[in-house]
C-alpha cells in the first residue's frame, strides 16, 4: 500500500487560526483515551474504525485529525489523503493542545 503525504499544521497555528471556526477535528485515538481529555467538539473514530467511515467522509471538507502523539495521526490521514481527501494532521498531538480538554 502506498500512502500520499498529508498536510501537516502545528497545533498552535491550529488553535490560533482555525479552531474558532469550529473546524471538524477527528481523535483517532481509542475511547478511553478520548474520554479522558479531548479538543472541544471533536469527534472520536479510533483507527481502527476509519474505513468504516470512509462513506461518511465529505471530501469538499477539510477534516483535521489528532492522536496522542503523532502516529496514529500519520496513518490515517496519509491513508486518506492517498484516497483523495483534504486532510490535516495536527503535529503534537493531544499532548500539544494549547487550550482545555474536555472530559
Amino acid at each position: 500500500m502506498v500512502f500520499s503525504m498529508s498536510k501537516q499544521m502545528s497545533m498552535s497555528d491550529f488553535y490560533e487560526n482555525i479552531f474558532p471556526s469550529n473546524p471538524p477535528i477527528v481523535d483517532v485515538r481509542e475511547a478511553p483515551e478520548f474520554n479522558s481529555g479531548h479538543i472541544p467538539g471533536s469527534i472520536n473514530i479510533p483507527i481502527r474504525d476509519i474505513v468504516t467511515y470512509l462513506g461518511r467522509i465529505d471530501s469538499e471538507q477539510t477534516y483535521y485529525f489528532v492522536a496522542h502523539t503523532d502516529h496514529r495521526s500519520q496513518v490515517v490521514t496519509a491513508f486518506l489523503a492517498s484516497q483523495e481527501f483534504d486532510v490535516v494532521e495536527l503535529v503534537g498531538g493531544i499532548k500539544a493542545w494549547p487550550g482545555q480538554l474536555e472530559q
